[in-house]
């Protein structure tokens, strides 16, 4: 019996493992806190540190143009705090009330950043 219980607490630590990971990979979103950023508008948390910011700083460019605000680490933790903002690059789409509605962690898509802009202009 205590064999079985152990191949069973095998299976289910890699299914709650696989399970994870496939949410992760379909962009489990981070939850943010409401009516904390200015909206509407598309922000852009970033640090001088990052490596990979310069290459989202260019995408941001090219599909946005000047319409995004960057909050960068060393001008204002506070503001990462209080977001629990904990890896860079990372966007996010906020709604007039404030509130997150999108985010984007990494190197965003120019698909995605077009339809966050559309949505922007609906706004």
């Amino acid at each position: 019996m205590g064999e079985l219980a152990v191949r069973f607490a095998v299976v289910a630590a890699v299914g709650v493992g696989v399970w994870l990971i496939a949410r992760r990979s379909a962009g489990a979103r981070h939850e943010w806190p409401k009516g904390v950023l200015s909206g509407p508008g598309i922000f852009f948390f970033s640090s001088r540190t990052c490596d990979s910011c310069h290459e989202v700083r260019l995408v941001l460019e090219d599909v946005v143009g000047d319409d995004y605000r960057e909050i960068a680490w060393e001008d204002d933790p506070d503001g990462w705090v209080a977001f629990g903002v904990d890896s860079v690059p990372t966007a996010v789409l906020v709604d007039r009330r404030g509130v997150v509605l999108d985010d984007l962690v990494g190197l965003p898509e120019s698909d995605s950043l077009a339809k966050w802009r559309r949505r922007l202009k609906r706004m």
